[in-house]
């Protein structure tokens, strides 16, 4: 009877080859997702058409959208904040608040007062899920 037992040489051999056939599968993988693709936000948020970074200054007014699921409410909290980043603590936030829709405007705060210019930090909470948008009103 023949010796059916592989040496360790063949196996390292084996094993080679599978852990390259591992890392081609990998690399072949990374190619179905296209950079433009990746949204970092778990749904979409457009502030005047602007979507996720907002880098122009929008009007008080400006037309909010998202891209959610279950549109029977969706709650926003805006805070302002610093050049540096920081939110005021003490600062009461902004709400809107949005039944059966994916749209709004950021005039349709709870309190009815208009943002004023400044800097802004808008927590979107939808989808059992939240996306923080950064937006600068004129």
């Amino acid at each position: 009877m023949a010796n059916d037992r592989l040496t360790h040489n063949q196996i390292l051999i084996i094993m080679k080859k599978l852990f390259f056939v591992f890392c081609a599968f990998l690399i072949s993988l990374t190619g179905l997702v296209r950079a433009d693709e990746v949204n970092p936000l778990p749904f979409k948020v457009k502030v005047a058409g602007q979507e996720a970074k907002v880098k122009s200054p929008v009007s008080a007014s400006a037309d909010l959208e998202f891209e959610v699921k279950d549109k029977s409410m969706i709650i926003i909290n805006i805070f302002p904040f610093t050049d540096r980043g920081i939110v005021d603590n003490a600062a009461k936030p902004k709400i809107i608040l949005v039944n059966q829709s994916n749209k709004t405007k950021l005039n349709k705060t709870m309190d009815k007062a208009a943002l004023q210019p400044g800097n802004y930090l808008m927590n979107v909470v939808a989808d059992q899920k939240s996306s923080r948008i950064l937006f600068e009103v004129k």
